[in-house]
């Protein structure tokens, strides 16, 4: 390994930290939101039942949160898909530039 290698390793690593922590921050908002706004939706998406984990899901997933017309809850969610997004195009990058690099040393 050549210290590019290691320092875009370490670039990589370093930015999917963060990416991975802005997400986690987003959707600790969302949750807030919804834990405080709307409890009885709250309580339908907690614990580890099939029930529970596929209400989680439909709601960060689907248009359930824009159709409670709170628009704080909207903007958090939004964030936090939009940084979901960043982070995907971050593990895209880095897959790439190595398939690049290693393309390019042969």
């Amino acid at each position: 390994m050549t210290l590019t290698d290691a320092l875009l390793l370490l670039a990589f690593l370093i930015a999917n930290m963060a990416c991975g922590a802005a997400v986690l921050f987003h959707y600790a908002q969302v949750s807030s939101i919804v834990a405080q706004s709307h409890p009885e939706i709250w309580r339908k998406m907690q614990g580890y039942s099939f029930a529970a984990r596929d209400a989680a899901g439909r709601f960060y997933c689907g248009l359930a949160p824009f159709r409670l017309k709170d628009p704080a809850l909207s903007r958090a969610l939004v964030k936090a898909w939009i940084a979901t997004g960043f982070w995907i195009t971050l593990v895209i990058a880095a897959f790439l530039t190595a398939a690049v690099r290693e393309a390019a040393s042969r």
